[in-house]
Parts: C-alpha cells; sequence; structure tokens
C-alpha cells in the first residue's frame, strides 16, 4: 500500500510530532511505502511550497491513501480527493477540531474516508458540532515507549 503522509514538523520535539513519528513509524514498519510532506513554517512561502510538493507528490507517487495529520490541511487533500479520487484520512488531536466554524473543513471531514481522534474529549467535541461524522470516526491513542516508561525493578 502506497501512503502519502502529510505532517507538521515531525523534527519538533511535542506530543503532535512524536504522534506522527510513532504513526508512521508503524506504518513503515508493516511494509507500507510511506512517503512524507512536512510543513516546516508558518510563512506563506512554506505553506505554498508545502501544497505544491504535496500535490507534485499525489500526482506522480499515486498513493492508495492520503493521511493528513492536521485538520488545516484538509483543504488540500479534499482537492486531491476531487481531481485525483485519492481517498483520504484526518488525523485529530485537540483545539483546532473542538469548534470548526469553516465551511471548507466541514466538507472536507465530510467526505474523509476516515477520521481518528486520539481522545474521546476531542471526539465528543467532533460530533457536538457534526454527528454525522460518527460512522467514520476511528480511536487511536497515543503510544507510549516502553523503553523509556514502564515498571521497573525497585532499587534496595
Amino acid at each position: 500500500m502506497r501512503i502519502l503522509f502529510l505532517t507538521t514538523n515531525t523534527k519538533l520535539v511535542g506530543g503532535k510530532e512524536r504522534y506522527d513519528k510513532d504513526v508512521i513509524r508503524a506504518l513503515r514498519e508493516r511494509e507500507k511505502n510511506v512517503r512524507t510532506v512536512r510543513l516546516t513554517g508558518k510563512s506563506f512561502a512554506k505553506k505554498a511550497a508545502f501544497v505544491f510538493i504535496a500535490c507534485e507528490k499525489a500526482v506522480f507517487f499515486r498513493p492508495d491513501v492520503i493521511f493528513s495529520s492536521h485538520v488545516s490541511f484538509s483543504p488540500v487533500i479534499y482537492a486531491l480527493y476531487k481531481f485525483l479520487k485519492i481517498p483520504y484520512v484526518i488525523f485529530t488531536a485537540g483545539l483546532e477540531v473542538w469548534d470548526i466554524k469553516k465551511k471548507s473543513l466541514k466538507k472536507a471531514l465530510r467526505s474523509a474516508r476516515l477520521i481518528v481522534y486520539i481522545s474521546n474529549y476531542t471526539k465528543e467535541r467532533i460530533l457536538n458540532k457534526m454527528r454525522e461524522l460518527e460512522r467514520k470516526m476511528f480511536y487511536l491513542p497515543p503510544t507510549v515507549r516502553e523503553n523509556l516508561f514502564g515498571i521497573k525493578e525497585k532499587p534496595p
């Protein structure tokens, strides 16, 4: 399976960035062909480059599915879906989806194949505004790295 994964800057250190890295790593461990496009800044030039590269990879890589790690990328993947018929999945993490008002984001969420959420609170906030998405919701919690966290023998 070929997957195009649009993500924020996974070189940063944060919970969302760690979550995205873990999902990408897990997909690759399952021998999925994953290509990533990272948004590395907030300037217009960085955003324009991100959209251009995402479109270029969608056309030439021809993924079976596009994963969007942030709802703000959904208008881009919705356009790719309309033109290239590539299904997509939107990952939701928190306040960016708690009170969606933009029609373009709502339209993209409605057309998504799947909407991944990381907490029941986020799921309920989304469904409070868009109940029709319930059948598309999928829970994928953050992971814990056992080598860093876990139960160890108590020192004497």
